[in-house]
């Protein structure tokens, strides 16, 4: 039951950054889906008022939970990735940092893959995996 639950949000986080060409855009959709995951996953343990905290800091919280490490690692990677967007008009210097954070997701998250990889859907897996392994 677990594994299915993680291929639904895969599949799911999958298909709906997939109609999105910006690399930008996906960046910042991704980084907000994960988030609202969680959010979910500190409900279940109990922290209803995460919505008001920073990324960060729910990241910290659900170290407290015992969350895989490389997880949560992998979570604030694309957290300070996001930062560097939302605060540097140029992000084409970062979007090397992005692929490699993505192919670190890859070897570290196995994931259903459901496509052939370009640039840019090799980061929306990357997205799409992360998202199955934190909802398992």
């Amino acid at each position: 039951m677990e594994d299915s639950v993680g291929f639904i949000f895969e599949w799911a986080v999958w298909s709906a950054l997939d109609r999105h060409r910006n690399i930008e855009l996906i960046l910042l959709k991704g980084h907000l889906m994960l988030e609202s995951m969680i959010e979910s996953k500190l409900d279940e343990h109990g922290c209803m008022n995460s919505r008001k905290f920073s990324f960060y800091k729910k990241c910290v919280l659900l170290e407290e939970f015992e969350i895989n490490g490389e997880l949560i690692n992998a979570l604030l990677e694309i957290n300070r990735l996001r930062n560097h967007l939302a605060h540097n008009y140029v992000f084409d210097q970062h979007e090397e940092s992005l692929v490699n954070w993505a192919k670190q997701i890859h070897l570290k998250f196995p994931s259903t893959k459901f496509t052939k990889y370009t640039k840019r859907t090799e980061i929306i897996q990357a997205f799409s995996a992360l998202s199955g392994h934190l909802m398992r």
